[in-house]
């Protein structure tokens, strides 16, 4: 049995949550796994490709359009962030992946941010207790970049995409640079790279 559970751990950890999901808690760092499932976090693959063609144009399009209130009830329009590269991370307070890489995304915000780099957590937790339970997270984790609600699941849409955390990464002119389906890992080569190309402009 305690097998099995690990093998589902390693699963889930690579791949991410599908949004029904049941809850996690946070996790603990690669590559240690605890035999409970839902406290056990294996080394973790991202499945991330750099972007370009038509239909990345028609993402990048659909996202400029997109709004979300922010946790103050203000609205976030991605298009009107200007000048900023932006990566949106979809997350949900019950995943524990999501949980994983808070630490990573801060750390990005806080080396990138002076150069142009805004990072925006996007939770699809859903209703009715979801601002609640995403104000106590962001507290807890002591958050500082934007948070908006979606608990539609409308960016997940947009993206073509059923698992959080998805995550993507828009240069300053609105373009498509990089996705990735998984745990944002700053020394992820293909990140790196978008991310030279999203703050040079």
């Amino acid at each position: 049995m305690k097998r099995f559970v690990l093998v589902v751990a390693v699963i889930a950890a690579a791949s991410g949550c599908s949004k029904k999901e049941l809850p996690s808690v946070d996790t603990a760092p690669p590559p240690a796994v605890d035999t409970d499932a839902s406290a056990g976090m294996a080394d973790t693959t991202v499945t991330a490709v750099a972007t370009t063609g038509t239909k990345e144009a028609e993402v990048a399009a659909k996202l400029a359009a997109y709004s979300a209130p922010r946790l103050d009830g203000t609205p976030y329009v991605v298009g009107e962030q200007k000048g900023k590269a932006l990566l949106l991370n979809v997350w949900a307070t019950w995943c524990a992946p999501c949980r994983y890489e808070i630490p990573e995304l801060k750390a990005m915000q806080a080396e990138l941010g002076p150069k142009g780099l805004e990072v925006v957590g996007i939770s699809v937790d859903e209703k009715p207790d979801n601002e609640r339970a995403v104000r106590e997270f962001v507290a807890e984790k002591s958050i500082e970049y934007p948070i908006v609600l979606d608990p539609e699941g409308k960016i997940l849409l947009l993206l073509e995409s059923s698992t959080v955390p998805t995550t993507v990464l828009l240069d300053k002119s609105g373009t498509v640079v990089w996705y990735s389906v998984g745990i944002v890992q700053s020394n992820d080569p293909a990140l790196t790279e978008a991310l030279g190309k999203a703050l040079a402009q």
